[in-house]
Order: structure tokens, then C-alpha cells, then sequence
């Protein structure tokens, strides 16, 4: 349609993201920024942070992955199956 460009798939989401939501995402983009890209990095630098996961628990490497799923579903890119996915070696399915 002219004058209105259609939302990337990633970028649709199904409600507004939550306070807890949004704090967790500012936090990973520090920590990304940081430079810290490993699985065992994120939820180490998260837990140094105090920074809970949406539910308000502290966060583990699979309650981690199991939370960014649960947010990934249903928003294109990030809902896609992690079958084949690692972040820098760690398996994404581990302990699933």
C-alpha cells in the first residue's frame, strides 16, 4: 500500500512488550555491547546484574533459552525451529 510500509515479520508482535520484557531486552543489548556473545556469558553477566528473567526468577542457561523461545513464538524470524541453531558452540537444545 502506498504510504505505509508492512511491518518485517521479526519486527510484528502480538501485544506491546512489557516493562519486564523491555528491561530484559535493554540488558541483553548491554551486555551484548559488552561484547559478550556465549550462552554461559549472557546468563553469568544477567545473574551478576540481578537482572530476572520475565517471571522474576534468576536466570539459568536453560530457563534462558526457554524464555527467549517463549518470547521468540509467533514473531517470524525468532519463531523458526532452533534445531540447527548454536550461539558460538553452545547447543541451543541442550537440557531440552
Amino acid at each position: 500500500m502506498p504510504g505505509k510500509a508492512a511491518a518485517p515479520a521479526w519486527q510484528s508482535r502480538t501485544r506491546p512488550v512489557d516493562a519486564a520484557e523491555l528491561r530484559l531486552a535493554e540488558e541483553l543489548e548491554s551486555i551484548l555491547g559488552d561484547g559478550i556473545h556465549d550462552l554461559a556469558g549472557i546468563v553469568g553477566e544477567l545473574q551478576r546484574r540481578g537482572i530476572p528473567l520475565t517471571d522474576g526468577s534468576a536466570p539459568t542457561e536453560k530457563s534462558f533459552i526457554e524464555e527467549m523461545k517463549r518470547l521468540g513464538a509467533g514473531n517470524g524470524l525468532l519463531s523458526q525451529s532452533t534445531e540447527d541453531l548454536n550461539v558460538n558452540g553452545a547447543d541451543l537444545n541442550a537440557g531440552t
